[in-house]
């Protein structure tokens, strides 16, 4: 459902009118300033336990933040130069039940072009906490804050932020950093460009960044349901672990040193081997009592293992 009111912005009549008109019937806010045209559609739905919602723009960023109603709330600001790129910017939504698809598709450039005129589309959401989500952005950031559920965000250019989640978190961005803090459960991260950064308490982990470095925290409660998997083309690798995990540990460099300190590897006749293989920037050893594989690679960079106690 749109919610409909118009507000007029600081131009002339004539402009007024061109836009006014058509929003009158579509369900957005308006509002012009001097240096592009903006306008916003808020867009509602109601749902009845947990949802489904996808969100996509051709061009701008995705926030999404959780509230306690039993209702879904898109907010859509669109900017183009002229009046005539913003009013072609297209907003498509689709509610089914509780699936629900809000998407912002890029025009169509027409037979004169406007090659290089600048439009964009920011898509900001309120939903339910309890959520499956997808979100996407051609080019531009996502921002996810407290959502229990499947969680699947993607961008060819921008980072990927996502904080206070729950669930199963797949992230990627083709240039950008990935920041998961105070997450739980599992994640599977990758960025083309871009540091990595991963905090909470984890049950699967799998990180690549094809360029930059590798920051993991496993709050105490993280445990291996599966292998784990950490590689950075270039750059170093940081893992934080508790005291007491548990896990076999195959890790490797091209260049650089690794670095256990405050964990217990497992001792007897593989101890002296685990040295030397710290000596040719490879280990292999079992923390704990061993279990699912921790793999960890870098091409350029150091590997540091620690205790988080």
């Amino acid at each position: 459902m749109k919610m409909r009111s118009v507000r007029p912005g600081l131009f002339r009549l004539p402009v007024a009118a061109t836009l006014v008109a058509p929003c009158l019937f579509g369900g957005c806010v308006v509002q012009v300033d001097s240096e592009a045209q903006v306008a916003t559609e808020h867009q509602r739905f109601a749902v009845d336990g947990t949802p489904e919602v996808t969100l996509a723009t051709f061009d701008g960023s995705v926030e999404v933040r959780t509230w306690d109603r039993p209702e879904v709330v898109v907010d859509i600001e669109k900017r183009g130069a002229t009046v005539e790129l913003l009013e072609r910017i297209q907003v498509s939504s689709h509610q089914e039940g509780n699936r629900i698809r809000v998407e912002v598709r890029q025009p169509s450039q027409g037979r004169w072009g406007f090659v290089g005129a600048p439009q964009s589309a920011r898509v900001t959401a309120f939903v339910p906490a309890m959520c499956h989500l997808r979100a996407r952005s051609d080019d531009g950031s996502i921002s996810v804050e407290g959502v229990d559920g499947q969680i699947e965000l993607r961008t060819a250019d921008g980072s990927v932020t996502a904080l206070k989640v729950k669930g199963d978190v797949r992230a990627h961005t083709g240039d950008g950093r990935i920041k998961v803090e105070d997450m739980e459960g599992r994640c599977d991260l990758t960025t083309g460009d871009g540091s990595v950064t991963v905090t909470g308490r984890l049950t699967g982990l799998s990180v690549r960044t094809g360029d930059g470095s590798v920051t993991v925290r496993a709050f105490p409660g993280s445990h291996m349901g599966a292998d784990w998997d950490v590689e950075s083309g270039d750059g170093a690798v940081l893992i934080t672990l508790p005291t007491a995990f548990s896990a076999d540990v195959d890790a490797s460099t091209g260049d650089g040193r690794i670095q256990v300190g405050g964990l217990t590897p497992e001792l007897g006749d593989r101890q002296e081997r685990d040295r030397r293989d710290r000596d040719r920037r490879s280990l292999r050893t079992r923390l704990g009592v061993g279990g699912h594989l921790l793999k960890i690679r870098t091409s350029d960079g150091s590997i540091a293992l620690k205790s988080i106690e």
